[in-house]
């Protein structure tokens, strides 16, 4: 039996992680270890890890960080010191359905080439209270990471030895850590296996609206990270021409979304990433009427057009 570690980084989270520790202990047929990372809450979240630690002495491990350092640096504290052969990655406010692992596993029990991580669907529970299902792009692994459909860092099973070779999650990085995670591990060489049956539950917290500092710099980083990945592929001569005009799309939609926040950047990535002759198709971000404009007036006075539009709209609402 393969032993599984699952490691819950935690921060203020006393009114969810009870729940995510009983998804834990619902998981049936698996050896596993548990390993609790807190992030210097400020409310009875490390006294909560203490009573769950009691009442399961064995195979409950807590962890308290001297100051306050995130949640990429408690995941990789739990991986330091995880002794399971895949890592179950779990934030505290989101669930495991019971079978999660076992099934997972399962699904490469009869192989002797273990993947560096199994791609696991998610159900996304919005803060609204509705539920819907985000499917892995199985068809190239490569566009599944430039489209944010690679599983996600809950839903997926990760392979210990494979995220020790690569020095784990990178703690400098504010966002977009699990997709610069997977784009290490595919670029070390790592085998992925996809798995089509949602068993996570990745809830969203209604804690707020996020500054618009925080959401040009998550942006930036998300641009940034698409931006090396093409090159990478181009480099390496793995990006057929075929999925060029897919992989632009993709690249294009995001630097429109970053463009509000910094439009000297975005337009600099814009002119250095894609071709000259660049024109953009209808797609999830791209409407036809903005495919219209790009035709007739080009990417900036296209952008400065919807910007003017949506300021009317708030002007007039």
């Amino acid at each position: 039996m393969i032993k599984v570690s699952v490691i819950i980084p935690c921060f203020n989270v006393e009114n969810y992680i009870c729940e995510a520790v009983d998804s834990v202990f619902q998981q049936n047929e698996i050896e596993f270890e548990l390993i609790c990372v807190d992030d210097c809450s400020e409310d009875r979240t490390y006294e909560i890890l203490q009573e769950i630690k009691s009442s399961h002495p064995q195979n409950v491990f807590i962890y308290k960080n001297e100051v306050n350092r995130g949640g990429a640096f408690s995941r990789n504290r739990g991986l330091e010191s995880a002794t399971g052969t895949y890592i179950q990655f779990l934030d505290a406010d989101d669930l495991l359905l019971p079978g999660k692992i076992s099934h997972q596993l399962n699904l490469f029990k009869e192989t002797s080439n273990l993947p560096g991580f199994i791609v696991g669907d998610i159900i996304k529970e919005y803060a609204s209270g509705e539920q819907g299902n985000i499917i892995a792009e199985c068809d190239n692994v490569w566009l599944g990471l430039m489209k944010a459909r690679l599983g996600c860092t809950c839903s997926n099973l990760w392979k210990k030895e494979a995220l020790m070779a690569i020095g784990g999650f990178d703690i400098n990085l504010k966002s977009s850590q699990e997709a610069d995670l997977m784009f290490r591990l595919l670029k070390n060489g790592e085998k992925i296996i996809y798995d089509n049956l949602p068993l996570t539950v990745v809830r969203e917290r209604k804690i707020g609206s996020i500054s618009n500092l925080n959401r040009g710099a998550n942006w930036k980083r998300y641009v940034q990270l698409r931006c090396k990945i093409i090159t990478y592929l181009q480099f390496e001569g793995k990006l057929a021409a075929d999925r060029q005009s897919a992989f632009n799309q993709i690249l294009f939609d995001a630097i429109r979304n970053w463009y509000p926040y910094s439009p000297d950047e975005a337009l600099e990535t814009y002119r250095k990433y894609l071709p000259v002759n660049f024109v953009p198709v209808v797609s999830s971000a791209t409407s036809k009427n903005y495919v219209r404009l790009f035709r007739l007036l080009g990417f900036v006075l296209t952008e400065k057009i919807k910007m003017l539009i949506i300021l009317f709209r708030k002007r007039f609402k």
